[in-house]
């Protein structure tokens, strides 16, 4: 990465996976067939840099992550109703945790980057860093059901003894949402990754 010139946060976003991924695979956890590929040729590596990993079989670099879809409720946007069972399932890297979901995107809040009926996945056990895109559960006022939103996580430090971050919409048409002591919420998870055309199984019946 130093001989080609690159970060490890521009790395991550041209894979569209989390700087944590990128982290992990520094200390030695191996990635995918796919990017190790893409590792090849990004980073001019030789054949024998990356023949243990395309040796490998795909079985043990694989794993199913649930795919969680609905729906936004009647006048939301880029929302998901938390008692969801999942319905598809994807095949997902063996770095994320056995937690980690599958959404598909409800909205066009996040273009151009993400793109409405995309698919992100995220994982609970990743905390998240500035900038870093994430799911959060919000309790809106006068609303009985918790409601799932994904957007851009930013700090702001803490206010009256609770940490304090605005979910930012890369879509300009969007309001920033601040939550804190005033206006309540929490993380779900952080995206480990970003998939424009997943393929998807569904569940088997038995």
């Amino acid at each position: 990465m130093a001989r080609a010139k690159i970060k490890p946060s521009t790395l991550a976003k041209e894979l569209r996976v989390s700087r944590a991924t990128i982290y992990k695979w520094l200390s030695g956890q191996l990635p995918s067939r796919k990017h190790a590929r893409f590792l090849q040729l990004r980073l001019g590596l030789t054949d024998s840099h990356v023949s243990n990993v395309m040796a490998a079989p795909p079985s043990s670099m694989a794993r199913r992550v649930p795919l969680i879809e609905s729906t936004p409720e009647a006048g939301k946007t880029g929302v998901y109703v938390v008692d969801l069972t999942p319905q598809s399932w994807l095949e997902a890297d063996a770095d994320f945790s056995t937690q980690a979901v599958g959404l598909r995107l409800a909205d066009d809040s996040m273009e151009p980057e993400f793109y409405m009926g995309e698919i992100v996945i995220v994982d609970p056990q990743v905390q998240p860093r500035d900038g870093d895109y994430v799911v959060a559960e919000l309790q809106e006022a006068d609303e009985p059901s918790r409601l799932w939103t994904f957007k851009q996580y930013r700090a702001r430090g803490h206010h009256r003894g609770q940490q304090v971050y605005d979910l930012v919409p890369l879509n300009p048409t969007y309001r920033t949402t601040t939550v804190g002591p005033d206006f309540p919420g929490r993380i779900v998870g952080t995206m480990v990754e970003h998939r424009r055309r997943p393929q998807l199984r569904k569940t088997p019946s038995d």
